[in-house]
């Protein structure tokens, strides 16, 4: 959910829809996690707090658990995969004060923008 959101707001800026218009299209059709993550990616919250809501810590080592699982049942999981490699880079920029939600500041850099959305 928060690559697809993000994704999707990168998509909106860079196309000159803005983010906003987007967002609001997200609270109609997806209102509750959907919403409240676009929200919190708009606001630049997703790396602007003191302490991560879901540390990238904590996010890596359930994705290494539920890739484990995936694995062992034969399952696979490429947008979880996609995900796993994004949290990654959080860490990298992050450290350990990187928010799960911090995928959008790692989309953003590979989509040419800088990480934080609000400087």
């Amino acid at each position: 959910m928060i690559e697809t959101v993000g994704e999707g707001l990168i998509l909106a800026e860079k196309a000159g829809l803005g983010v906003e218009n987007l967002h609001k299209f997200i609270e109609a059709i997806f209102p509750g996690p959907h919403a409240l993550y676009s929200r919190r990616m708009i606001s630049g919250d997703y790396y602007s707090r003191d302490e991560p809501v879901v540390a990238i810590d904590m996010a890596r080592h359930l994705a290494e658990e539920v890739s484990g699982l995936a694995s062992a049942s034969g399952v696979t999981i490429p947008a979880y995969q996609a995900a796993r490699k994004h949290m990654d880079l959080v860490k990298d920029h992050a450290g350990a004060k990187g928010d799960v939600s911090g995928i959008y500041g790692a989309l953003r850099q590979m989509s040419g923008l800088e990480f934080e959305n609000q400087r």
